[in-house]
């Protein structure tokens, strides 16, 4: 399969997990332990958000394909995108901002895909300086082309995220 088209997971394809005050690094171990439970329920009935019109994509998600995530995941795609060919790349590192977009930019280059669509405007500016596939912002929606790392449109949003 030659893929040309690759999707993030959460906010694109499906709803994201409800977000918490806390970042997982600074939850203590209870918390944590509520979080990973809540993820491993919230997945399989994650509500849908978009389907693909291409018959073959990947989705490069930051998802970690521990305690049945991988599996999970698996599950939801067969379930919610039947016939597509789908391939699934989980994150293998630290959930942090720079490992997010260092893996996303590595599966792109490495399968050379000319289109990516992703929720995250953080992880889309830096991935600007990365790729040089055509990149979309997902919202509400609507999928918006982002034109390059000088994209006004890109850094005002982003500059706005980093100070809230």
């Amino acid at each position: 399969m030659e893929f040309k088209t690759a999707y993030d997971m959460d906010g694109v394809l499906c709803e994201n997990p409800a977000s918490t005050e806390k970042t997982f690094f600074k939850m203590n171990g209870e918390e944590r332990k509520k979080r990973k439970e809540y993820l491993l329920s919230h997945y399989p009935i994650a509500k849908q958000l978009h389907i693909p019109k291409e018959e073959e994509f990947i989705i490069i998600t930051a998802r970690k394909e521990k305690n049945g995530v991988k599996e999970i995941s698996r599950a939801w795609v067969d379930k919610n995108l039947p016939g597509k060919k789908v391939q699934i790349f989980f994150l293998q590192e630290a959930k942090t901002y720079k490992n997010v977009i260092k893996f996303k930019a590595e599966i792109i280059n490495k399968f050379n895909i000319q289109n990516f669509y992703e929720d995250n405007l953080v992880v889309l500016k830096g991935l600007t300086k990365l790729v040089k596939c055509s990149l979309f912002f997902y919202e509400n929606g609507n999928f918006t082309p982002v034109a390059s790392q000088k994209s006004s449109k890109i850094s005002c949003a982003v500059d706005k995220t980093l100070q809230a």
